[in-house]
């Protein structure tokens, strides 16, 4: 590969623009993927030890400071990038944790658990303290999802439904600044099956979620509950969902 420099890399991309007429979108995507340096990929950087079972989740913090992982074992592992991905924090449920998840701005981390809670911890300097936990849930949180734009979380598993928390955002009160306030949550009800996987939509109007009976990825509005679309297609319980990032396409995959 060539070693041109970033501004020698836009003027080449914009030579290729005005010479062949590609779509601009395909010329930034050329220019971004020049940037990668592919060699590295499929290259082990580090194993991360120290969960003791199964690890189900994985969720970089917004600014990559962080990686969380949580695990069978009934904990959640913060990894510290800048430190070689030593263990910054150990967070704790009492029985397994299978879903993690940043709030946008990363000073939460929302963690869904077998024990039926969905915690949040809240980030300061680099400690985790553990600020709320809501408890609407009657069986095994198996996903937990922030949306896009803060505004909402969501959280579903075995009990059949999505529970929805409006997000109030964080206010200073003299020194100290006061926790999320979540409210009551709304429930959007999935028809007797289980849910393995939710996600937003970019635009944190729309919530995909994987569906254990008929293999079929639901699509809901966020704010009323309303079910849009019912994707069928696969034999088996879908267990990850994601949107593109223009919020087009969706990908899901089977376990």
């Amino acid at each position: 590969r060539m070693a041109l420099s970033s501004s020698e890399v836009d003027v080449a991309i914009g030579i290729v623009f005005r010479v062949t007429r590609l779509p601009w979108t395909l010329c930034k995507i050329v220019r971004d993927c020049w940037e990668i340096d592919w060699r590295s990929f499929g290259s082990k950087a580090y194993r991360l030890r120290g969960h003791t079972g199964t690890v189900y989740s994985v969720a970089w913090s917004p600014n990559g400071m962080y990686l969380a992982s949580a695990s069978e074992d009934r904990t959640v592992r913060v990894w510290n990038v800048a430190k070689k991905f030593k263990t910054l924090a150990v967070l704790r449920h009492s029985h397994p944790v299978n879903a993690v998840s940043w709030s946008p701005d990363g000073r939460s981390l929302v963690t869904g658990s077998s024990d039926n809670s969905v915690n949040i911890w809240r980030v300061s300097e680099e400690f985790f303290t553990l600020s709320q936990r809501l408890q609407e849930h009657s069986r095994n949180v198996r996903s937990v999802s922030w949306s896009p734009d803060g505004s909402a979380l969501a959280a579903g598993g075995k009990e059949e439904c999505v529970k929805i928390w409006g997000v109030r955002g964080e206010e200073q009160v003299g020194s100290e600044v006061s926790t999320y306030d979540f409210g009551m949550a709304r429930t959007i009800h999935a028809s007797a099956s289980s849910l393995w996987s939710i996600t937003w939509s970019p635009c944190s109007r729309f919530i995909a979620a994987g569906s254990w009976a008929g293999g079929s990825v639901k699509i809901w509005e966020a704010l009323s509950g309303k079910l849009v679309n019912d994707l069928r297609g696969h034999s088996s319980f879908v267990c990850s969902v994601a949107w593109s990032r223009d919020g087009k396409h969706m990908a899901s995959g089977t376990c």
